[in-house]
């Protein structure tokens, strides 16, 4: 069995006047779960990316 692997694309950016981290990756279920599960992890709706407090990366 052969795994594929997933690419996510990490970006610094702004949101909302606070530095973040930007996930880019196409749409995977598994890997929607997984950042979900990271607890700091917030969908924005402007951006259409994930993103995660820079402090917290």
């Amino acid at each position: 069995m052969t795994t594929e692997l997933k690419v996510i694309t990490c970006r610094q950016g702004t949101h909302r006047n606070n530095k973040v981290v930007f996930l880019n990756f196409e749409f995977d279920k598994t890997l929607i779960d997984a950042v979900r599960k990271l607890g700091c992890a917030k969908w924005s709706q402007t951006d259409h990316k994930w993103c995660i407090p820079y402090r917290e990366f």
